[in-house]
């Protein structure tokens, strides 16, 4: 895992940056833009909800944004991609090269690498091990799992955000969205936690064969339903991720695993997974991959199928490994990677418990 230490006289760039960011160094501290300063940002989807991410994050000053989305601008995308034109959409320009442009015009000197590809590509995943921090904004629950995995196997911090509104007979039934803090060595992660369909996504990792039969036998669905997006809502989903990073990275602790927000109701609910045995998860578990780094593999297209967790109708199996690991269970509600302190600047693992 990556001991990040803080060179006060480095971390904050220039007096310019110090002067855009002085209202949140106000609130937050310096010792928050010190932080950010020497921070790799990933962003998994550049869409509707991602662009927004990217709005808000690249007004913080992090050093790098890294950001991957395999899609283009089209007509309907327009009334929710933040920055994105009508010429775009004639353009089929890619997302990130919009996100691209976007941060370049607020910053010239921010650095940024786009990846416009697909995450669940082993070379793709491959980069964002750099990342100290990432956040999620896309549908696919089958790109969910593979952050999660390399969340989990490499000490990355992971805010799983999305939205959600369900119309049944005309009426609105639900309209909201959530954030998911997946911390490594926290008790649960997305796989083990229930709250997406691994039948469902890990077809994606099935060879063309099998997901048919699952298709036939009624396991996994055909077909994805075209759900109905507003703007407003992926704004307030995005917002309250990055209100939460940012009070977690000053150094306020949350006992909580995530926030649900009901948009019909205005309600916003800071919530806890139940409580559960996760020993036997494949992926957080006690035989799974925390901490393992590069001895893990990566949950990616066209990977030997003997490294993904195996699905059966009714469970799944554990994947076994030797690996001694260390546990953070003391910090289980802290972001481990980032090694927060005080205003004095990081804490350095290394230095007071020993090698990690």
């Amino acid at each position: 895992m990556k001991i990040i230490t803080c060179n006060r006289e480095k971390s904050i760039k220039n007096i310019e940056i110090t002067g855009v960011c002085d209202r949140h160094i106000r609130l937050f501290g310096e010792s928050l833009q010190e932080k950010l300063a020497i921070m790799t940002i990933g962003i998994v989807g550049a869409g509707g909800l991602g662009s927004v991410l990217v709005e808000q994050i690249m007004r913080l000053y992090p050093q790098k944004v890294l950001l991957i989305d395999k899609d283009y601008v089209e007509l309907s995308n327009l009334n929710r991609l933040t920055n994105a034109t009508l010429k775009d959409a004639h353009n089929k320009t890619t997302k990130v090269e919009v996100a691209k442009r976007a941060i370049h015009s607020f910053n010239p000197i921010q650095d940024i690498e786009v990846i416009n590809g697909d995450f669940l590509e082993k070379e793709n995943q491959e980069v964002f091990k750099e990342c100290d921090m990432i956040f999620g904004a896309l549908d696919s629950n089958a790109v969910r799992f593979a952050i999660n995995q390399l969340s989990i196997a490499h000490g990355i911090p992971y805010l799983d955000c999305g939205t959600g509104i369900i119309i049944e007979e005309k009426k609105i039934k639900h309209v909201g969205g959530q954030i998911i803090s997946v911390i490594p060595d926290s008790g649960m992660c997305l796989y083990c936690s229930e709250l997406f369909d691994r039948q469902e996504a890990m077809k994606v990792f099935l060879d063309i064969d099998e997901q048919e039969r699952l298709v036939n036998m009624g396991y996994i669905k055909g077909a994805d339903i075209i759900a109905p997006q507003v703007y407003a809502l992926n704004m307030q989903v995005a917002s309250t991720a990055v209100w939460l990073f940012m009070r977690i990275l000053s150094g306020e602790r949350f006992n909580f695993h995530g926030i649900a927000i009901d948009a019909k109701a205005f309600s916003l609910n800071p919530w806890k997974n139940s409580e559960q045995d996760n020993k036997e998860c494949p992926i957080c578990g006690e035989n799974g991959v925390a901490f393992m780094g590069d001895e893990a593999e990566l949950l990616c297209k066209n990977n030997n199928s003997a490294n993904i967790p195996k699905m059966s109708i009714d469970s799944f199996d554990s994947i076994e490994n030797e690996t001694v690991k260390e546990s953070l269970s003391a910090y289980q509600y802290c972001y481990p990677r980032l090694i927060i302190g005080d205003d004095k600047g990081f804490l350095n693992f290394e230095t007071m418990f020993g090698s990690i």
